[in-house]
């Protein structure tokens, strides 16, 4: 009986997690103003899912666009890039984290620099989507984004 409750405990655990990542998926796709930002970064700060960090730091990267000081929006763009960069390099295979830096690299300006990955990112993605374990709508909205991206990018 101990084992029983242990594992619905388990499996609520799980689920609950599941649905806080699925909102922090979405959020991040909805920041559009510095408020949204902000109530972004603040709603998830003590968010404890792996999965949600590579969104975190591309988040805390946009606080680059509304810094007024150019010294303080190159801070927030290399604190950022270098969290997320540390956590590929941990998590090489993680779809999300790949798939959060190829939409960074697409909007920062190209005198930044950070935009090296694009290609082999997007062709991982593409590749590891179909068997990868993301909610099929999650799937969609990546194939929509990088079908944009390489839109604009011409390639």
């Amino acid at each position: 009986m101990k084992w029983i409750v242990l594992l619905a405990l388990f499996l609520i655990t799980i689920k609950a997690s599941a649905d806080s990542l699925y909102l922090v998926r979405k959020d991040f796709h909805g920041i559009e103003t510095e408020d949204k930002l902000e109530a972004f970064l603040h709603k998830y700060k003590s968010f404890k899912d792996v999965r949600a960090i590579p969104y975190m730091e591309a988040a805390y990267m946009q606080k680059a666009k509304f810094a007024i000081n150019p010294i303080r929006k190159l801070n927030y763009f290399n604190k950022g890039k270098e969290a997320l960069e540390k956590f590929i390099k941990q998590h090489p295979r993680s779809i999300e984290a790949r798939y959060v830096r190829l939409l960074v690299q697409s909007e920062v300006p190209g005198f930044l620099g950070y935009d090296g990955h694009m290609q082999g990112d997007k062709e991982f993605i593409l590749k590891e989507l179909e068997t990868c374990s993301l909610p099929e709508d999650y799937k969609k909205i990546i194939r929509y984004n990088i079908g944009n991206i390489s839109k604009n990018n011409g390639s």
